[in-house]
């Protein structure tokens, strides 16, 4: 797992995908990638691709090793976009 081999100050992302079962979300990572100390990407046209082609990214997941849990800025602009 990405997340035990990196060190602890690399933000780290992950592509969900999964489904919704009635109330339940069911979701499972893939994809990690690790980043800067304040920023990490996730490979958008292969997310879409992933998208069209099942229809099944629910979200993204990333850490904030040196923040709080809050939303950045940023995060709320790359939900909006998606």
């Amino acid at each position: 797992l990405l997340a035990r081999s990196s060190p602890a100050v690399v933000e780290q992302c992950w592509t969900l995908v999964g489904e919704r079962r009635g109330r339940v979300w069911l979701a499972r990572q893939i994809w990690p990638v690790a980043g800067e100390v304040s920023q990490v990407q996730f490979d958008g046209p292969q997310v879409l691709a992933r998208e069209e082609a099942h229809g099944d990214v629910i979200g993204f997941l990333h850490t904030h090793p040196c923040g709080l849990a809050d939303l950045s800025q940023r995060d709320v602009r790359t939900m909006r976009s998606w």
